[in-house]
């Protein structure tokens, strides 16, 4: 009876464990909870829940340009991760980069660019109980943040090239759809994140998200 118990114990374990998709290529990225999926025509949004406490190394950039401010962020937290740190430890590469886009007033007024790489494994307390503290920033302008609570999202995932244009038409498609449900949702700020390098051409895999409030 016993060994049936911890068989079930350890089956129930496994299957709980998480798996991360395809499309982080190995890397580390953060975990979530598929919730539901809605479909609208031939196009499927997942409804996901990222684990609270996740960290993640970020920095803010004020530009009129997702693309200046995805160049200017990547390079700053790049160069954290290659050393650009307290002890120069080497940090490995994750996925996704996601940045955080708070729009401008107005046109030519500057938006707010929050762009993030997520912090491995190695140092995400709240998934393993054996984690570390990730090394400090030399620099001022990027630090490690966590969200703190559960995150909600619905996602549009979308493949190929996306330069600016690209990224803001899928971001325009998904609030279209959510604004035929009954869901409550930021309808202001929204995510777009990123999972491939630049010189993958096949299999690429881009995401935005939107908030979703109870």
């Amino acid at each position: 009876m016993l060994r049936t118990v911890v068989a079930c114990a350890v089956l129930s374990l496994a299957e709980s464990a998480w798996v991360a998709p395809w499309f982080c290529h190995g890397l580390d990225c953060p975990e979530y909870v598929m919730e539901k999926n809605m479909t609208f025509g031939n196009q499927t949004i997942e409804m996901r829940q990222y684990t609270a406490q996740q960290k993640w190394t970020s920095t803010t950039v004020m530009s009129t340009s997702l693309s200046q401010a995805d160049s200017t962020g990547f390079q700053r937290l790049f160069d954290y991760i290659s050393g650009d740190n307290q002890g120069s430890v080497s940090v490995p590469m994750t996925c996704p980069v996601r940045e955080y886009i708070q729009p401008g007033a107005g046109p030519n007024c500057n938006s707010t660019f929050t762009v993030a790489f997520y912090v491995p494994y190695k140092y995400q307390s709240a998934l393993n109980a054996s984690a570390t503290a990730p090394p400090k920033p030399a620099k001022s302008d990027v630090s490690t943040t966590i969200d703190v609570k559960p995150l909600r999202v619905a996602v549009l995932g979308f493949s190929g090239m996306a330069p600016q244009d690209v990224v803001i038409q899928h971001a325009a498609e998904l609030y279209t759809y959510l604004s035929t449900t009954n869901l409550k949702y930021d309808e202001e700020n929204w995510f777009f994140s990123a999972y491939d390098d630049p010189f993958r051409i096949n299999n690429r895999h881009q995401e935005i998200w939107v908030e979703l409030f109870d």
